[in-house]
Formats: structure tokens, C-alpha cells, sequence
């Protein structure tokens, strides 16, 4: 009888023994099921190896073109492929606040929008809640408004007195792989750098476009990182960034 009294003990031991590993087993894959700023196919690779995101793009050793990224730069990406694949339209006029609206709607876009609907996406907005750069750069809220409020919290907002577009070297040296750019009445994001040294970026204005009959619909270039080298767009300056803290 004390045979048998000891072997279920020893039996309800080890069944213990075995949940307790389980559960265990089970919390950490929770924990680690996903880290933001990380690729989860990148195994035993930091965050800064994969993405860049605190390295000034002259940090950068060679080119980086941002479409192996993790976090903030694949919901740009998907963003941007939801409004290629729907034929969205490039078009300032009644755009909607989500981009599930936009879906449903007149599916109307720019490239402030690219960025707020992302910027929801990613959780530092609310939904309905945007913004875009007026003809300072400055973001176009009050700094007691939500939308600004919830931007301040949750990246570096970092005035640059207004660096021209043409200074490339200038550039390089502040702008950071992720950062969101704000030009005189124009936005977008920097992806990286490519061989020839210039700067990449994901951007919603008129150059991933093609029109069609009276309206302009946004390609699938859209959702590729691609260098900016128009007179247009080196007559901007970059006024403000906003970095998105802990990528």
C-alpha cells in the first residue's frame, strides 16, 4: 500500500512538473510573439542591423533600400499597397479619415494621408485623427489638440529651421531611416539610401501616379522606396521630422 502511495505521488509530481514547463513554455512564446522594430525572420539579429532605424542615413555603410524592414516601414508598405491594389486616386478633395472609409468611399488619397492612416495603423493615432504639413512645414495642429498631443508622446518632434532639399549631404546627416518628413505643404517617409547616395523614400504625391482619362491613379510604385531629384522637390525645405521613439 505505501508502494502505491508513493508512486502516485511521484506520478502527480512529475504531472506537475510537466504543466509547470508547459505553461512556462507557453507564457514566453507569447511574450515574444512579436517585438516591434524587429524581424521575426531575422533570428539572433538586433533591431538596429535589420532596420536602420537609429542609424543618420550617412551612418548607413553602403545602400539600404528599407524593403527588409520591420515595424513602422512594412505598415507604410501596407498602407500603400491596400491603396495601389484599390486604385486609389491621387485627389486632396473630401479624402476620409481611415482608410477603411477611404475603401468604402471615393477611395481619394495624398501623401499626408499615406502617413496618418499608417500612423493609425501603427497605434500612435487614434482612428479619425490626422494631419498634414502647411506651407511653414509645421504640423498643422495646435500643440493642445489630440492628434498633436498623441505625436509628441510617442516620437521627437525636431524642428530643423528649414534645411533645402538640394543639401543632400545636410540631410544625410540628420535624417534617420523611418522618419517622417515635413516640407513646405508636402510629406513623406524616408526609406534609406541607394548605391549612387541618394536618399529613398515612400511617398504619396504625384511621381507613383499615372492618369487616366481626367483622374490620377496611384501605382504600384507606390508601395517601392524611391529617390526624389526633381527641381520640384529640391525647391522644398524640410522643416520638421517627426521620429517615432522606441522602433
Amino acid at each position: 500500500m505505501q508502494n502505491t502511495m508513493s508512486s502516485l505521488k511521484r506520478y502527480r509530481s512529475f504531472i506537475i512538473f510537466i504543466l509547470n514547463l508547459f505553461l512556462i513554455s507557453a507564457a514566453y512564446a507569447v511574450a515574444t510573439r512579436y517585438i516591434p522594430g524587429k524581424n521575426p525572420s531575422s533570428e539572433g539579429r538586433t533591431e538596429q542591423h535589420v532596420d536602420h532605424y537609429r542609424d543618420t542615413l550617412s551612418g548607413i555603410d553602403g545602400s539600404y533600400d528599407g524593403t527588409g524592414g520591420s515595424g513602422w516601414l512594412q505598415v507604410i508598405v501596407k498602407t500603400a499597397r491596400v491603396m495601389s491594389d484599390n486604385r486609389f486616386t491621387y485627389d486632396r478633395k473630401n479624402i476620409e479619415s481611415t482608410l477603411d472609409k477611404a475603401l468604402e468611399g471615393n477611395r481619394h488619397a495624398d501623401c499626408a494621408h499615406l502617413i496618418s492612416w499608417s500612423l493609425q495603423e501603427y497605434g500612435i493615432l487614434d482612428k479619425e485623427e490626422h494631419f498634414y504639413s502647411d506651407s511653414k512645414g509645421s504640423i498643422s495642429c495646435h500643440e493642445d489638440s489630440p492628434v498633436y498631443i498623441h505625436l509628441n508622446s510617442k516620437c521627437d518632434i525636431i524642428e530643423t529651421g528649414g534645411i533645402s532639399c538640394s543639401d543632400t549631404e545636410k540631410l544625410k546627416e540628420i535624417l534617420h531611416v523611418g522618419d517622417i518628413c515635413c516640407y513646405n505643404k508636402h510629406m513623406n517617409v524616408v526609406a534609406g539610401i541607394d548605391k549612387k547616395g541618394d536618399i529613398l523614400y515612400y511617398d504619396a504625391g504625384l511621381v507613383p501616379t499615372k492618369k487616366e482619362g481626367k483622374k490620377i491613379y496611384y501605382t504600384d510604385k507606390l508601395t517601392r522606396p524611391f529617390s526624389r531629384k526633381t527641381k520640384t522637390f529640391r525647391k522644398y525645405r524640410l522643416c520638421t521630422i517627426i521620429r517615432i521613439k522606441d522602433q
